[in-house]
């Protein structure tokens, strides 16, 4: 980015990431990260949410918890629009125990839920064909 003549900054690198995850073009957010680091900027939640989104939606969940490990050693704890793009990755790739476990984690942390959530947790149940545990939720 500073190539362009602009002077980066946190935003501007968060804006960029963003974009670059909503025309799924994952790896030019993930690059534009690594530079970043490299320019000694540190990313903040927006930042973390926005790559960990793209990465989720893209496949790539490991990758994305291994940013939330990050941020918990940055001291940067996630929130819980951060898990809930992990957590919809978990339900559309049938992981819904792996759901519901790192929601229990979300709970203790005493992150709240919100009503999207529990809208991705319901439907991953009902789409694996567990109503029960839908209705438990």
């Amino acid at each position: 980015m500073a190539q362009m003549g602009v002077a980066p900054d946190v935003h501007s690198y968060s804006i960029m990431i963003n974009g670059f995850c909503k025309v799924k073009m994952v790896d030019k957010a993930v690059n534009l990260f690594i530079e970043m680091h490299c320019s000694k900027i540190i990313p903040n939640v927006v930042t973390y949410s926005s790559l960990i989104d793209g990465l989720c939606k893209s496949g790539r969940i490991s990758y994305a918890m291994e940013l939330v490990d990050e941020m918990h050693g940055r001291g940067q704890p996630p929130n819980i629009f951060t898990y809930n793009s992990i957590l919809d990755a978990l339900c559309k790739n049938h992981h819904v125990d792996k759901a519901i476990a790192l929601l229990t984690k979300i709970i203790e942390k005493d992150i709240q839920p919100d009503m999207y959530t529990y809208t991705v947790l319901i439907g991953g149940l009902c789409k694996g064909g567990r109503l029960e545990d839908a209705r438990k939720h």
